[in-house]
């Protein structure tokens, strides 16, 4: 095939799969100990991701983290705020969520007296980095 300005589904014929391209993004080493004293140390870990609820499920579990409970970012929208905070203050991990979702989780548990630290290092995260008392970026 030629090379084109834009392809269409039309395209898509006598072509051949030449291969895969895939990457891996393990968690650092260590950071199970990290996250262990953050707990005993009373902080709660909230992840917040846009990754797929699979990706985050497996590099939760990888580190330690219950994955019993995820909610990805099409349940969070039919969530008012309330049932939001519950679910980030008893352990659910948020996958598949936009900026303005993870603003939302933010300000959520802020409304409920918590102090929210936020990790992030995109220019997506810069409303939550904003949102959050202690930001690391």
């Amino acid at each position: 095939m030629e090379k084109q300005d834009g392809y269409a589904v039309a395209s898509e014929r006598e072509v051949t799969l030449a291969g895969f391209a895939a990457f891996l993004d393990p968690p650092k080493e260590g950071i199970s100990a990290v996250l262990d004293a953050l707990k005993a140390n009373g902080v709660s870990v909230v992840i917040m991701t846009g990754d797929n609820q699979y990706v985050t499920q497996k590099v939760a579990h990888d580190v330690g983290l219950a994955t019993d409970r995820i909610v990805t970012g099409e349940q969070l929208d039919t969530m008012d705020d309330a049932a939001l905070a519950y679910q980030a203050e008893h352990g659910a991990i948020f996958a598949r969520v936009s900026p303005e979702q993870k603003n939302r989780v933010i300000l959520g548990l802020k409304a409920r007296g918590h102090v929210v630290g936020y990790i992030g290092d995109g220019i997506n995260d810069a409303p939550s980095l904003h949102t959050a008392d202690v930001a690391f970026p």
